[in-house]
């Protein structure tokens, strides 16, 4: 089984909307969405997110199924040392240094400030509604794996943002949210591309064959978008 987890496209965060460049990248993204077979897709309730799928779904009469806990993941954590909020994934490398749970799968939730602003329900809700969907396809969360029910080459899409996506990812490969957030990058209508690997009967884990593809931005000579990258350079 095959699940595509897609960033939205540029956004208009103001709107809650695409940017025209938002928009530009949401219509290549079609064209290469519309040559495979996704047996069903799963949307954020959020505007940016639906306006991403839109034109694929007006295009090929399909439909998306609207998954609230597929919104953006609302964590924001004060950072002692820009003395400021951020969001869980812009945290400086010096301060990520002082926390070394951070990077571990099963603490980092439990550490601070997670913790203290109520980290692990909100992360459970995501996993669990995850779990819901890959059951219903025959994938059944049994401890760090998934028991297999229903082997298959299905695939589903989940149209979301990076902070979702993330979250998502960390649990189908039993890794830190927190280290994935900080190590990875998901553009704009992004691609990352998880599926089932088999090896022992009846169990499946989770490999990535691609993380953040924007091939169908490069095939167009549409640049990618920086949005929600710092920069590359200090200068």
């Amino acid at each position: 089984m095959k699940l595509l987890l897609i960033r939205h496209g540029d956004p208009d965060y103001t709107h809650d909307s695409l940017t025209e460049k938002g928009q530009r990248e949401a219509e290549l993204l079609c064209r290469r969405l519309e040559k495979l077979d996704v047996k069903e897709w799963f949307v954020s309730p959020l505007g940016r997110a639906q306006a991403t799928i839109r034109p694929l779904l007006e295009k090929t009469g399909r439909s998306a199924v609207t998954i609230p806990w597929m919104r953006e993941f609302p964590l924001h954590g004060y950072d002692v040392y820009t003395k400021t909020d951020h969001v869980v994934w812009d945290y400086y490398p010096k301060y990520r240094e002082r926390h070394p749970e951070w990077d571990s799968a099963g603490n980092w939730m439990d550490a601070s400030p997670f913790k203290e602003l109520g980290a692990r329900p909100l992360v459970k809700e995501m996993w669990d509604g995850l779990d819901s969907i890959l059951a219903g396809y025959g994938y059944a969360r049994d401890g760090l794996f998934y028991r297999v029910e229903h082997p298959n080459r299905d695939t589903i899409g989940l149209v979301c943002h990076f902070g979702a996506a993330t979250i998502l990812l960390s649990h189908l490969l039993n890794a830190s949210a927190m280290q994935l957030l900080h190590t990875t990058f998901m553009a704009p209508t992004a691609i990352t591309a998880v599926l089932t690997e088999e090896r022992e009967r009846g169990t499946a884990q989770w490999r990535t064959t691609v993380i953040g593809d924007i091939s169908h931005l490069d095939a167009a000579g549409e640049p990618m978008s920086m949005s929600g990258f710092f920069q590359e350079t200090f200068e």
